[in-house]
């Protein structure tokens, strides 16, 4: 008899190599302008429901599956079946199958024939490990405890439990840097709980850079365990958080080596009380603290090395500083952006440019605002409101529109469901459109950077977070005046009009309301026309109340006949994670 383990195990990976493929698929689908698949002429016998066509015309080949659910914006959902045509009709594919066919198709671009061969390796292997690492987590989540009931359990639970990852991208849970032992150690997927490592940093080797009067200093117990460490003449010399496992990839950094010998630097090893990381897996959340701390780690995530460079540095912080003059002038109610109040990092003397802004960006620790979980209901990250529950569940915000549907004693059809959407909209959508077109700053509000408060299954609260992409409108800024407390000419914060909206309709819209309309229409059988409607009428709805040109630019993203969406499968091949490559999307607004 088989074990139970051997079970999970088997079904663990069938989960994780179904979301695999079906990320794999509808990223091509996107990015090749394909949409959808296909009608087939003469598909295979697929048992239940008709099989459709992906077709892959550079390499002369075609795959067939059934699909579930078709969606505006790609979200689409499939059959477990996968097939692939052949001289003779057609034979079952599997996950390596489907993916050595889709990245085959993907690399039929690349004319250098040594360079394609080397990315197609590359990127198979990528998607190899994103598999085995989701198996791996949704194993976990399988064998979770039931859903905490505190605030506290429940927000750790939600940043903690996203299995699957992006929707649009072939290695969604790729790490590349990260051993299984590290992920044991480091994985929020896992549940990790960790210390962080500590620096004491002679004040003539650090950087740093405060909004406003904060306090970047540490817990006052790690204060206390530091000067137990450090020499009298030390004992001041400012602290520096780093991740455990980026504490020992500093050790190994030249300048690094360096400073520490000469005394500069004092690596102090693990202080303090346990922290956990979040979503973004180099976001640590300190609750004896009660803030987020935003680390850098060399460990390549998705597209990123996830570190800290300069010019995103002095981003959140110029965009911190501008709308901490915005909240002093009255919040908007149930939105809230968390700031960004300032960073420290290593910066050793006698480094050229290039070796100082390395090291900055591999040391240096933001200190961001977290909600107050005692407030009432936790936030929870909207990303894993939208992932089906482990063994292929409902999502939880399935969950809860039910919920708040039946304490309301009505069925959670279409009407309520559009009802909850309003909702939603009010304290998302329409406050994120309002800071844009008002203030002339844009968010990157997609579904990990965005938290929903849910109370009796409304939605009654939208936190967002990370500043880092956040971006100003350089003409707005502009026609504030000269006396305005807008950022300096030069910061990296300050965006051309035309690019601000365009990161606004792919990070707002298409990532965002996008996701979450695709898993209303999914999950709780409401046509997406239906719920697209909604999103057009609350854009439409704030009508007159904003001001030239923004309200000029609204009425451009509802009649636009495409929306902008990152184009992670190619950009992933082509090694563009730095600088993605984009491609146009049919908008659901349009009429």
């Amino acid at each position: 008899m088989s074990s139970p383990l051997v079970l999970e195990s088997n079904e663990a990976r069938r989960t994780a190599e179904a979301a695999s493929v079906e990320r794999l698929v509808n990223t091509y689908l996107r990015e090749s302008g394909i949409g959808a698949p296909v009608p087939l002429a003469d598909p295979p016998p697929a048992g239940r429901g008709r099989a459709m066509g992906v077709p892959l015309p550079a390499t002369g080949e075609c795959l067939a599956v059934v699909p579930e659910y078709r969606s505006a914006l790609g979200h689409h959902r499939y059959g477990p079946g996968w097939w692939r045509a052949t001289g003779a009709g057609w034979e079952p594919a599997g996950a390596g199958g489907v993916a050595e066919l889709v990245v085959g198709e993907v690399a039929a671009e690349e004319a250098d024939a040594g360079r394609r061969e080397r990315r197609q390796r590359a990127l198979l292997a990528q998607v190899a490990d994103s598999v085995a690492r989701t198996t791996r987590y949704v194993s976990a989540a399988a064998q979770a405890p039931s859903a905490p009931t505190s605030p506290t359990g429940a927000f750790l639970a939600a940043e903690q439990g996203i299995s699957t990852g992006h929707p649009f991208h072939p290695t969604p849970k790729s790490a590349e840097g990260f051993s299984e032992d590290d992920l044991a150690r480091y994985a929020p997927e896992l549940g990790a709980v960790f210390s962080l490592h500590w620096f004491a940093v002679a004040p003539a080797a650090l950087v740093e850079e405060r909004v406003g009067g904060a306090v970047l200093d540490p817990p006052v117990t790690v204060t206390a365990s530091a000067r137990r460490r450090l020499r009298p003449d030390q004992v001041d010399w400012p602290l520096l958080p780093v991740h455990p496992w980026q504490a020992a990839h500093l050790a190994r950094v030249p300048a690094l080596e360096a400073a520490i010998d000469g005394g500069t630097v004092v690596p102090l090893g693990p202080l303090g009380r346990a922290v956990h990381p979040t979503s973004s897996v180099r976001t640590v959340w300190d609750p004896g603290a009660g803030i987020f701390r935003k680390l850098a780690l060399d460990v390549r995530i998705t597209n990123f090395v996830r570190v800290n460079p300069p010019d995103q540095l002095r981003r959140s912080v110029d965009v911190s500083r501008l709308l901490a003059g915005h909240r002093s002038r009255g919040a908007r109610p149930g939105f809230t952006v968390l700031l960004e109040r300032g960073y420290r990092a290593l910066a050793p003397a006698g480094l050229d440019d290039d070796a100082r802004r390395s090291v900055v960006a591999s040391s240096a620790a933001v200190w961001r605002d977290a909600p107050d979980l005692a407030a009432g209901p936790a936030p929870l990250v909207l990303a894993a409101l939208l992932e089906p529950a482990a063994g292929a569940g409902e999502p939880p915000v399935a969950g809860a529109v039910r919920r708040a549907a039946e304490d309301a004693g009505v069925p959670a059809g279409g009407s309520f469901v559009r009802h909850w959407l309003r909702r939603y909209l009010g304290v998302s959508l329409v406050p994120l459109v309002r800071l844009l077109a008002e203030h002339g700053v844009g968010l990157e509000a997609h579904a990990q950077n965005t938290l929903v408060t849910l109370d009796g299954g409304w939605p009654v609260h939208v936190h967002v977070r990370d500043l880092e992409g956040a971006s100003i409108d350089r003409d707005h800024a502009g026609r504030a005046g000269p006396h305005a407390a807008g950022p300096p000419a030069d910061s990296p914060a300050l965006y051309p009009t035309d690019e601000v909206w365009r990161r606004f309709a792919y990070y707002v819209l298409v990532n965002h309301v996008g996701h979450l309309v695709a898993t209303l229409g999914w999950s709780l059988g409401v046509a997406e026309e239906q719920l697209w409607a909604e999103v057009r009428r609350a854009l439409e709805g704030l009508g007159d109340r904003l001001p030239e040109p923004g309200a000029g630019r609204v009425r451009a993203l509802l009649d636009a006949p495409a929306l902008p969406a990152k184009a992670n499968l190619r950009s992933r091949f082509r090694e563009r994670g730095e600088d993605p490559l984009y491609v146009d999307v049919p908008n659901p607004l349009s009429r």
